[in-house]
């Protein structure tokens, strides 16, 4: 799974002004299965001399299944019969 902005985000700013744009990335603690299609799970500051000028909210990529014993065995497989393959 990637995290992906939730959209794009941008903002104006001084020329010569570029090298003093930071940003802080932060996770949210304890992401479990199931994870959803665009569920926030986290969130991009984008700060500008220490003030924030732009914000994003991070989101999954794809859905993530709990893993359970029928989807594990199955996983598992797979797995398996790929490295056969190779």
């Amino acid at each position: 799974m990637n995290l992906i902005f939730e959209k794009d985000i941008g903002a104006f700013i001084k020329k010569g002004k570029s090298k003093e744009i930071t940003q802080e990335v932060t996770i949210n603690k304890n992401i479990s299965a199931p994870i959803n299609k665009g569920d926030k799970l986290g969130k991009v500051e984008i700060k500008l001399e220490n003030e924030v000028v732009a914000e994003v909210n991070l989101v999954s990529d794809k859905n993530i299944s709990k893993r359970n014993l029928g989807n594990m065995y199955s996983y598992l497989t797979q797995l398996w019969f790929n490295v056969l393959r190779e």
